[in-house]
């Protein structure tokens, strides 16, 4: 096994009390590895932020055009979400394509989180937007009034 890897932290006010501590004290390379195998058993790598816009597009009967044009982005950039299965939207994208999708405050969180997104409780365009999607309410000129008046972006910059 390698040295050990030690963290300190530092009181700058009384220096006596500064804490020197072993990290990952007492788990062997063997155990890491051996957790790690039985965790990666179960992660669906199938089940992409792609995928699931397609599933949606799907699921709400929307052309191409139709979801792009809902969602105010720009054909290009829905293409590379389509085509690009590791493609990493910004999260206002993912937030206009819950909008356009007309998905509740539960479906929303589930595509934010495969994009690798939550909603920030302390961020308020994610609780206007919050708001809006667990009121089901999808009107993106409302939206964007309620985010311009709080000087946030907006949907569709």
């Amino acid at each position: 096994m390698k040295n050990p890897r030690y963290f300190c932290i530092f009181d700058l006010n009384n220096p006596d009390n500064d804490v020197r501590m072993e990290i990952n004290s007492g788990i062997s390379e063997d155990q890491i590895n051996s957790d790690l195998e039985e965790m990666l058993v179960n992660v669906d790598e199938t089940c992409t932020f792609s995928a699931m816009v397609l599933y949606y597009m799907r699921v709400k009967r929307l052309s191409t055009k139709e979801l792009y044009e809902r969602a105010y982005i720009d054909r290009r950039l829905f293409h590379k979400i389509i085509k690009n299965r590791r493609y990493h939207p910004s999260k206002k994208t993912v937030f206009a394509l819950c909008i356009a999708f007309e998905l509740n405050y539960a479906e929303s969180m589930d595509l934010l989180a495969l994009a690798g997104y939550s909603f920030a409780s302390n961020s308020k365009g994610d609780m206007i937007l919050r708001y809006f999607l667990s009121k089901r309410i999808y009107d993106i000129d409302l939206i964007n009034n309620a985010l311009f008046q709080y000087h946030c972006p907006c949907i569709g910059d």
